[in-house]
């Protein structure tokens, strides 16, 4: 199956509508179509530093990872505490990593307050 850009720009601005232009293809460019009022639908792509930064354990580094730390809960795979099927069968191993991730002292980060 090949991507479809005419279905995607139906989708994100309605009919055929054409997409705003850019004055230029940095930031500043960009800055200025929301400041225009050109765009409104903004979605940003970050990764699991993000939250790190602010106090929040990571699932997959070594010995430190939410999923390096899951043996007690003897399940099959480290994501099997997220699948729905196994909630389902034993919620307990989910509410207790919940738990342990929950962090209200945790403050938004410079790169949160910017978004």
């Amino acid at each position: 199956m090949s991507f479809n850009f005419d279905r995607l720009k139906k989708t994100l601005f309605g009919g055929d509508k054409c997409p705003p232009k850019l004055k230029s293809f940095d930031i500043e460019g960009v800055s200025q179509l929301i400041q225009d009022g050109k765009i409104n639908k903004i979605v940003t792509m970050v990764g699991a530093g993000i939250s790190t930064a602010a106090g929040i354990p990571d699932f997959r580094s070594p010995s430190s990872g939410v999923y390096d730390n899951l043996e007690e809960f003897n399940l099959p795979t480290p994501t099997t505490i997220f699948s729905i099927e196994y909630f389902q069968h034993d919620p307990r191993p989910f509410f207790e990593i919940a738990r342990r991730l929950y962090r209200p002292e945790a403050k938004a980060c410079a790169t949160f307050n910017m978004m």
